[in-house]
């Protein structure tokens, strides 16, 4: 259905070659795996693939958005971000001013292995311009690291199942979708889709690298036959079915009452139930404005934000959900004497991901560490600020003396990053102007 002969106005396709061209140029000394570079350190492993994408609206109007992605170098001890992509992202509609910049609402990187040590890395880019909507876009950066065209859902390839208000799910077939929020997770071979749409339903799209086409939007909630209100927010990942040895996608989302949701995929494409989050866990912590997850193995890592600016953590196995973590009390700020995160306003939004879950386990211990990103807003102080933890499987001793623990000292890392790189990340000071975070692994530069 989502080939490469999508037919699209010529000057959007003239500025996207062009665009990832010289992206591609730059790309050219650049591009390297992550794999086999791994040191000798066995309690920490290396964690060079890491990367973070952002994206940013740095004037708060339709012009002058770009993608930030900034990748570190060295172990999880080390806070080396060099700042490696900056690039703007244009869009030409018919009728439309050649130039025409949308407004970025919410990215997700997601490595897709493509056989042996190869990958695609997929930048998935929800955005809203004018009058059009909020519509997907894909980028993928092939194996060889070069960029592709941009690729746009439009006309059929945006067309979802069901979702309108005001009639039971499925009575609307046909509709155009706008997504506002996005997810993906590589599942076996294919890169699952996620997104949230503007009547509220959460859909989900599959992409096969072997056909180059996507097969079309499913609703969740039709699927599974579980209506749960209007959702707000939706995350997705990959988990390993122990029972089956075969990886499964777990979705989970947000509803505008402020709960939190998980739902599973079968092997027959059937979706479960959705299930309470809270309720399944046995505890109330809030009300949820955002949620994202990432999947180790066998356990799905969940972190959700409360309106009361708080981040929590929890994990699910096959036995059910751990107890909520909240992220801020356990990691607590590095230096000590900083400002401490949530107290700029409180966290806005989140990012999770894991970098390093593909190095093998060293003996007995397991090495995966698991990368949080929250987004601060402003507050009295006028400050954007970006923070970022790590959550161990094993303890570690995060610096030369101190006791060992799960929980990385959380530090910001807007100063970090811009203390090494020639471009800075955009000084914002309204928290609506970041248009989403994504973190986790990428197996080469992005540029």
């Amino acid at each position: 259905m989502f080939g490469r002969d999508l037919a699209l106005p010529a000057a959007t396709w003239r500025i996207a070659r062009l665009t990832m061209t010289l992206c591609a140029l730059a790309l050219l000394t650049g591009a390297k795996s992550c794999h086999g570079n791994e040191p000798a350190t066995e309690s920490l492993k290396s964690n060079p693939c890491c990367a973070l994408l952002a994206a940013a609206n740095p004037d708060g109007l339709l012009r002058d958005s770009r993608l930030l992605i900034s990748q570190r170098r060295g172990t999880p001890t080390d806070d080396r971000w060099e700042l490696l992509g900056d690039t703007h992202i244009p869009q030409v509609l018919p009728g439309a001013p050649e130039w025409v910049w949308p407004y970025l609402l919410d990215v997700k990187e997601v490595a897709l292995p493509t056989g042996g040590n190869g990958y695609q890395v997929h930048d998935l880019i929800s955005d809203v311009i004018l009058g059009r909507g909020a519509t997907l876009s894909d980028m993928i950066q092939g194996t060889d690291g070069l960029w592709g065209p941009v690729r746009m859902f439009v006309g059929i390839d945006a067309v979802v199942p069901s979702g309108q208000p005001g009639g039971p799910v499925g009575t609307d077939l046909g509709r155009a979708g706008h997504f506002s929020r996005v997810s993906g997770a590589a599942v076996g071979n294919q890169l699952h889709i996620c997104a949230k749409e503007s009547h509220g339903q959460v859909d989900r799209n599959i992409y096969d690298p072997a056909s180059d086409r996507f097969e079309g939007w499913t609703d969740v909630e039709m699927n599974s036959g579980s209506e749960v209100g209007q959702f707000v927010d939706v995350a997705c990942a990959a988990i390993v079915n122990p029972a089956t040895g075969l990886e499964e996608l777990h979705v989970c989302g947000v509803t505008d009452d402020g709960r939190l949701w998980h739902s599973v995929e079968s092997p027959f494409r059937t979706f479960s139930p959705f299930q309470d989050v809270e309720l399944a866990n046995g505890e109330d912590v809030g009300q949820f404005k955002r949620v994202d997850c990432a999947g180790n193995k066998g356990q799905l890592h969940l972190v959700g934000v409360t309106t009361n600016g708080r981040a929590w953590h929890t994990i699910r196995i096959p036995g059910g959900w751990s107890g909520f973590e909240d992220v801020l009390d356990q990691a607590r700020p590095d230096p000590p004497t900083q400002t401490a995160p949530g107290g700029h306003g409180g966290m806005v939004d989140v990012a999770v991901g894991f970098c390093n879950d593909y190095v093998p386990a060293d003996g007995p211990r397991d090495v995966s560490q698991l990368n949080i990103v929250l987004t601060e807003g402003g507050g009295q102080t006028g400050q954007s600020h970006i923070w970022h933890t790590i959550w161990s499987t094993n303890t570690v001793s995060w610096s030369p003396g101190s006791p060992a623990s799960h929980w990385r000292p959380m530090r910001d890392l807007g100063p970090i990053i811009n203390h090494s790189s020639v471009s800075s990340v955009p000084a914002t000071t309204v928290s609506n102007l970041w248009g989403g975070f994504s973190v986790g692994f990428r197996p080469f530069r992005p540029y």
